[in-house]
């Protein structure tokens, strides 16, 4: 089969080239092994500056086109050269080319001494869905993520003799070489994990960046495999039969987290012919297992534009918002072809179960040679319920190319069409304290909390009020137009940098106000006729303004108070507009599991509040073929009414579908009863959930029962507004080990059912911290953070001595005296170990 080949060469200074070209071309059916580009049928000198060369190459049929790897040699006196794209069809025995087309869009330099330096480059197909999975080699000095091989041979296995066997889920698989000289190995290793349920088969560990497992080095294996339960004891092994095979394993850590487990292995022996007993496997049993709440896993597609120059080489990061709070941090790695032009990349990943997703912010480093991105959109898929939420996107993620600037974005979840969260503008006013040397010089931030997650970081930067921003006794006022609602606001976290000749700050209070419907109207000027007599505009959404009032009267300051410079604020007071509009109340109607306890008969449901009645609520028993308030059954009905305030009671009929009224001999049948179990009612919009019992039955006679509440369990958004702040005592324990002290800049963030402290420096003066064998403490303040789940701890690699040894943290809470560890035990350098400088550490298991 014959193939042309048209390879544009860019419109940039220089673009050109002189050097030899190779093309291989990859297909469903296989390559067409490497070919030198050779005679151009468009161009004597091929390979000029905004020229198209046309190539014709004779191969088997390669099936559809999924990739191609062009290079060049860096011969003669000008090799760089900026390849734009190349676009690739097949030919008939007419010699006529056929459609579609294939498109692989380059738009880099192919140079030695620009951009990366490379001279090679692998592009895919514009139009081929490439779907990667992970494997991560964490090294001492980098980390490398690339498609994961052995993912497909899983599949290839799990469809033996066309069944589908057990399910798989992910593990991930550390392996800590010992430090001892010669305890390496370059033999091919292997584990086999073995659980109540099951037993995988050999696992090989593929090594990525490496050739071998080096001397106190740890790497990090992400694996697809069958669910084999609760892990009961771990096979590791290696194939070498040489001396030089021999593996002195120190220990390995598994980890499972849909399951919310981990397990650590101690080994500490030779795994070699030439040592000890002999042996090159080990069966290890684990030593210590640690469980934490089980992650979702969800598949992610990220489709980068069809754009010209919309590929990046920068570092993605997101985090994900949703009705049950948000994700950390996630970064998506750039592996070797993501995040090129008019792609789409998908990976799987596994996160906090975070309900119903409303948002996503995603935001790049500024990295690399392609800092710029263009992204489409972004797909999440939950894979345990198959749930699916579209994020669009549609705008430059760039300093250069964007309008406004910006590399971070926050898009809304789109439900049937339409953004789950709308725009909304926000006025935040800012008051100082009137008290001597309150006033600051310093550079003001603020992060605003709500139901739909938080505002990202602001610079209070422009005062509409006052040019001199933050003075004693002076309010100021800063406005951001157009931003995605927070929904019902519950609190902020505001701060300075402590820069300037006069940095403390003394903060009275803070206002924020959500204009929901407030509109600007107006018009150019232009034309003959430009006056204009405006009558009046209609907007659906009547609601004017909601105020949000946080109260501070405390310093922040180095010098004053308890020398913090960040304070965060729970909502105190809102004040909310006459509500003309309607609240969304779930009913969710419980039947009992007793003989005939079911009914073909409607139920009236009546909410009682603190402020007002609602209407009546009827159902339609048997619409169309299904069947409402049946034995065992649970049916969930929503229903608009007026704001309610705090729920009292709800009254329940039960009446005939011809709206005929029973009298009470008729009703003693139980052909015209009902037994409800219970009714919980839940307040959609801040998450307040009323459970009223019965347990009883209910006749078809016309007469409501009245129902209590025995238990209210307060939304998320009515529990977050009811915090209050307290002071965390941390401890950091460096280890015992030579060279285990940091002369690095530490930062922590600590993680609670309620939220997180935001990323926090531990400072203190006139001491050095972090040295080896040394309990540093310091005392951090936060809104209650309620049960601790999780702290991050990082350096900045930055002075002489940046690799740190971490023995452990303990947090105690001041208030309640409750103390929870977080163990570590490993280095946070990127000399050592796994490379790494930030650790997650979760609570030890009492």
């Amino acid at each position: 089969k014959q193939y042309k080949l048209h390879v544009f060469t860019g419109n940039v200074s220089g673009a050109g080239t002189d050097a030899n070209v190779f093309v291989t071309m990859f297909g469903q059916l296989g390559d067409s092994g490497e070919r030198k580009l050779v005679k151009s049928e468009t161009h004597r000198n091929k390979f000029e500056r905004n020229h198209e060369d046309i190539f014709t190459i004779e191969a088997a049929d390669l099936g559809r086109l999924q990739k191609i790897h062009i290079q060049h040699d860096n011969s003669l006196m000008s090799p760089d050269w900026f390849l734009d794209r190349v676009v690739i069809h097949e030919v008939d025995h007419a010699g006529r080319e056929i459609e579609p087309e294939s498109i692989f869009y380059c738009e880099r330099w192919l140079s030695k001494n620009k951009e990366d330096g490379k001279i090679d480059r692998e592009l895919l197909e514009a139009n081929f869905m490439q779907t990667t999975t992970k494997e991560v080699s964490e090294e001492t000095n980098q980390s490398e993520v690339t498609q994961k091989k052995q993912g497909f041979r899983g599949l290839a296995r799990r469809m033996k003799d066309g069944k589908t066997t057990a399910p798989t889920i992910p593990y991930t698989v550390h392996v800590t070489t010992a430090s001892d000289l010669n305890a390496g190995t370059d033999a091919k290793a292997f584990v086999k994990l073995t659980g109540q349920r099951t037993s995988t088969e050999r696992i090989n560990l593929q090594l990525l960046s490496t050739d071998c497992f080096e001397p106190g080095r740890t790497q990090m294996f992400s694996i697809e495999e069958v669910d084999v339960g609760d892990i009961e004891k771990l096979e590791i092994g290696h194939t070498g039969l040489s001396t030089e095979s021999a593996w002195l394993v120190k220990d390995v850590d598994v980890d499972v987290p849909t399951r919310g487990r981990t397990y650590h292995f101690v080994c500490g022996q030779w795994l070699a012919r030439d040592h000890g007993d002999g042996k090159t496997t080990r069966e290890l049993k684990p030593v210590d297992s640690n469980s934490y709440a089980p992650l979702v896993r969800y598949e992610v597609a990220v489709v980068t534009g069809d754009k010209q120059d919309a590929g990046t080489d920068a570092e993605i990061h997101m985090i994900v918002y949703g009705s049950n709070g948000s994700t950390r941090e996630i970064t998506l790695e750039k592996l070797t072809g993501r995040f090129e032009r008019g792609q789409t990349d998908k990976m799987k990943l596994e996160f906090d179960d975070i309900g119903c997703l409303k948002k996503v912010r995603v935001w790049h480093d500024g990295k690399g040679h392609r800092p710029s991105w263009f992204l489409d959109k972004m797909v999440l898929k939950n894979m345990e319920i198959g749930k699916e939420w579209t994020f669009p996107c549609y705008k430059w993620l760039s300093k250069s190319h964007a309008e406004d600037k910006l590399t971070t974005r926050d898009l809304p979840a789109l439900s049937e069409g339409e953004a789950t969260i709308g725009h909304t503008s926000y006025n935040v006013e800012v008051r100082t304290g009137d008290r001597r040397g309150a006033g600051t010089d310093a550079n003001v931030f603020i992060i605003v909390f709500g139901e739909n997650g938080d505002s990202g970081e602001m610079q209070l930067r422009k005062s509409l009020t006052h040019r001199n921003k933050f003075e004693r006794g002076q309010t100021d006022i800063f406005h951001y137009e157009n931003v995605l609602s927070l929904g019902e606001l519950t609190k902020i976290r505001i701060w300075h940098d402590n820069s300037g000749l006069g940095a403390a700050w003394y903060l009275g209070s803070v206002d924020v106000t959500d204009e929901l419907t407030k509109i600007r109207i107006w018009h150019d000027n232009s034309g003959l006729g430009a006056a204009w007599y405006l009558g009046s505009v209609d907007v659906t959404d009547e609601l004017t303004e909601k105020a949000y009032h946080f109260e501070c009267q405390r310093w922040l300051s180095k010098d004053e108070g308890d020398r913090s410079t960040l304070r965060e604020l729970p909502c105190v007071t809102s004040s909310l507009p006459e509500e003309s509009g309607l609240i969304l109340y779930e009913i969710t109607v419980a039947t009992s599991d007793k003989k005939e306890s079911g009914t073909a008969h409607d139920m009236g449901l009546v909410i009682i509040g603190e402020v007002g009645r609602s209407k009546e609520f009827q159902t339609q028993n048997r619409v169309g073929n299904v069947r409402l308030l049946q034995r065992a059954q649970t049916d969930v009905f929503q229903f608009d009414s007026v704001p309610l305030g705090k729920l009292l009671e709800v009254e329940v009929r039960l009446f005939n579908k011809e709206g005929k009224v029973f009298r009470s001999a008729e009703a003693a049948s139980r052909d015209n009863s009902w037994h409800l179990h219970e009714i919980v009612v839940r307040d959609v919009k801040n998450g307040d959930r009323y459970l009223f019992p019965f347990k009883s039955w209910l006749a078809v006679n016309g007469s409501a029962q009245t129902l209590v509440p025995t238990k209210l369990e307060e939304g998320r958004t009515t529990t977050l507004r009811g915090l209050r702040p307290v002071s965390y005592e941390v401890c950091v324990v460096t280890g015992n080990k030579p060279h285990a002290g940091t002369d690095a800049n530490v930062f922590i963030t600590i993680y609670g059912s309620n939220g997180d402290t935001g990323r926090r420096p531990l400072t203190k003066r006139f001491r050095n911290l972090f040295e080896r064998n040394q309990i540093d403490t310091f005392t951090l303040e936060a809104l209650d953070l309620g049960t601790l789940t999780a702290v991050k701890i990082e350096h900045d690699n930055k002075g002489f001595g940046a690799g740190w040894l971490l023995d452990k943290v303990t947090i105690t809470n001041t208030e309640n005296g409750v103390l929870t560890e977080f163990p570590c035990d490993k280095w946070l350098d990127k000399k050592k170990g796994d490379g790494q400088i930030c650790r997650s550490l979760l609570p030890r298991q009492s």
